[in-house]
């Protein structure tokens, strides 16, 4: 980039500590939850570690792909958390019924025009 050093240095320091940040939401999310139940009605629901169930809302920018999913979520205190997910539709009855429910569940949830 044509800037000045200082300026450079600055915005790394920036970007450091935004992406710092996110990690830490990431990390805290992770703790949060064992587990994420997405019903065919589009209510989506997590499970943490001690058993306790708590709301969560899907956030835009949510996909479900043939053996690759993204699910982004917002907790009932507005923290956001992203799950990276895998799956083989050959294989795997669950990730099947993900699909399907995600195809079949845009009205419940998700953009009408895609994920």
């Amino acid at each position: 980039m044509p800037v000045a050093p200082l300026w450079r240095l600055l915005l790394t320091l920036a970007w450091l500590g935004e992406s710092l940040r996110e990690l830490r939401g990431l990390v805290r999310g992770a703790a949060r939850l064992r587990r994420i139940r997405l019903a065919a009605d589009g209510e989506i629901t997590g499970h943490g570690p001690g058993g306790h169930t708590e709301a969560l809302t899907l956030l835009s920018g949510s996909v479900i792909l043939s053996h690759l999913g993204w699910l982004r979520v917002r907790f009932a205190d507005g923290s956001h958390y992203a799950e990276l997910i895998r799956g083989d539709p050959a294989e795997d009855l669950e990730w099947q019924r993900l699909q399907l429910i995600w195809r079949h569940g845009r009205a419940a949830f998700g953009r009408q025009d895609g994920s």
